[in-house]
């Protein structure tokens, strides 16, 4: 049988941290689905920034790399490869001398003055107090040390006085360099940045379609989002995949997050409206969004859901780091491992491998819901006192809210955020929490986070969403693990029960997952193959209605 080839369309920019996020994971899953299916092979187009992240995430996630073709431009664009430059020598910039000279100075202070206060700290009144000569002699000489440096700064000081002009463009100058610093360190907040990158990627996408124009034997090609709305120029047969529209669901929330995802709306937007076929994830986006929102017929979109992401094989088994059954030590040590990366100095030193916690898998967007489960949380701690910590892995200072509500309420010392996670690391993370919470608001398809749990013997409580409840449709089960997501005091009581009855809980959600892990990502694979045929075949758009679970 001859093999047919397909097209995966990938325009991700430039940083994405493809291997720790969410959406590298779901691609590599469907890729090691479609390694099983002899008779079809998958070629990648994508930007030339793209490819060694891809390689990395298929080694990390173990897609059999022969199994995979990346095509891209051959040169990386000199506006991407001029910021990697500057990244680079300012990383390898050394400090001004007075910046050194200041910070050698401040920490031989500082190990005299600790000295002094731990003399003071163990002196006694009585018959030891001529201890306290020798610290306080210490702290004279100090002092003289010191005493030319304080003498050089007090002249500073009056030079600087009569040089306000001399100020004000060092003021300037400092704006400037802010403002430049700003653009290299958070590009996608900048403004001239994120213009220039849009115009950098439309002549990449040139390039791209170069790639796609001379490749005659891709039958058809698939993308696997639905922000990228050049994909619709390809001339071959198209289908787009939309995972979900929450932008559109929380405009007011992700418009204080910067301009950047009104714009990936306003891609989003076009890349549907010029769609020729569809594939989703839930009836609910079917029927909700493509349907009402965007007036999609029925039978131009079909629903395939994702299979069960099973991460027991990261922790156990022949595939396992260390080649035997993982332990509860292994995973520890993991675990110290990922806090200790941590930028907050409590969490990079946290020293206790067997903490209980709760956890939380996913980035901080406004559909996450992340303060409504702070609020519980800080309930729970302060009211019921839990003995659990609270583990994120969103970045705290992308989300200022989160970080705000964190430090406003004392909570830096029980609310760990860890990011860039390894699968290794997020699977011992999930197999050390006492429960695993989901309080989303509103998702493309059953979230991730039940059967990433269950996989490795932890259960869930979720929000009560219409996605949840297409797959979770036991009213007992319902009523067991589901909260109401708008009310942090029924996600508290939820989570307080869970942790409670953590063995009741678990063995009604050990029957459902058993059920969807009967369901794999090759399934996966065939059903969006099955589609990829028919509109390679081109029949005419709604000669007959397919759906995956029918």
């Amino acid at each position: 049988m001859p093999v047919r080839r397909y097209g995966i369309y990938l325009l991700y920019p430039p940083k994405v941290p493809l291997t720790s996020e969410g959406l590298g994971r779901l691609l590599a899953a469907f890729l090691r689905g479609s390694s099983l299916v002899d008779d079809v092979h998958f070629v990648i187009v994508c930007p030339s920034w793209l490819v060694v992240p891809l390689r990395e995430l298929f080694i990390a996630e173990r897609v059999p790399l022969e199994r995979v073709e990346i095509h891209a431009p051959q040169y990386t664009p000199l506006p991407l490869a001029l910021h990697s430059w500057l990244i680079r020598r300012r990383a390898k910039r050394r400090p001004a001398w007075r910046t050194r000279f200041k910070v050698r100075v401040h920490r031989a202070a500082n190990r005299q003055l600790d000295g002094f206060l731990r003399a003071i700290s163990h002196a006694t009144v009585g018959p030891s107090a001529w201890r306290m000569a020798l610290p306080l002699a210490k702290c004279s000489v100090m002092l003289a040390a010191l005493s030319p440096l304080i003498l050089v700064v007090g002249i500073g000081a009056i030079v600087s006085a009569k040089k306000r002009r001399w100020r004000r463009l060092g003021s300037v100058r400092a704006e400037m360099a802010s403002a430049a610093s700003s653009a290299i360190d958070a590009p996608k907040d900048d403004p001239f940045v994120l213009r220039a990158y849009r115009l950098m990627e439309e002549a990449e996408i040139e390039r791209i379609h170069e790639i796609i124009d001379t490749m005659t034997d891709v039958r058809a090609w698939y993308c696997p989002t639905a922000f990228w709305p050049s994909f619709n120029k390809i001339k071959s047969p198209k289908l787009i995949c939309v995972p979900d529209v929450v932008v559109a669901e929380f405009p007011v929330a992700f418009a204080e997050l910067g301009p950047r995802l009104a714009d990936n709306f306003s891609l989003l937007t076009s890349a549907v409206r010029g769609g020729q076929d569809f594939i989703t994830y839930s009836d609910t986006i079917k029927r909700d969004t493509l349907g009402a929102r965007f007036g999609i017929a029925g039978h131009r979109v079909t629903v395939i859901p994702h299979a069960p992401q099973d991460l027991s094989p990261w922790i156990k088994g022949p595939e396992a780091s260390n080649g035997n059954l993982a332990g509860a030590q292994h995973c520890r040590a993991l675990l110290l491992d990922a806090l200790g990366r941590s930028a907050s100095p409590y969490t990079a030193s946290f020293a206790n491998p067997s903490v209980k916690f709760l956890f939380y898998a996913s980035q901080f967007r406004p559909n996450k819901n992340v303060l409504t489960l702070l609020r519980a949380y800080e309930h729970l701690l302060r009211r019921q006192r839990i003995g659990h910590k609270l583990i994120l892995t969103g970045k705290a200072k992308a989300a200022p809210r989160i970080a705000e509500f964190i430090a406003e309420h004392r909570l830096e010392k029980d609310v760990l955020c860890v990011n860039d996670l390894t699968p290794q690391e997020l699977a011992a993370f999930y197999k050390l929490a006492d429960l695993a919470v989901n309080p989303s608001l509103s998702e493309g398809g059953f979230p991730f986070t039940f059967s990433e749990a269950l996989s490795v013997g932890t259960p869930v409580v979720m929000s009560r969403i219409s996605v949840t409840l297409e797959v979770v449709t036991d009213t007992a089960l319902q009523d067991m693990m589901l909260f109401d997501p708008y009310d942090w005091r029924k996600v508290a009581e939820r989570i307080s029960w869970a942790v409670d009855n953590r063995n009741p809980l678990l063995k009604g959600q050990r029957l459902l997952y058993g059920q969807l892990a009967s369901r794999t990502w090759a399934d996966v694979v065939n059903e969006h193959i099955a589609v990829l045929d028919r509109i390679a075949d081109q029949q005419p758009a709604g000669a007959w209605q397919w759906h995956a679970r029918d």
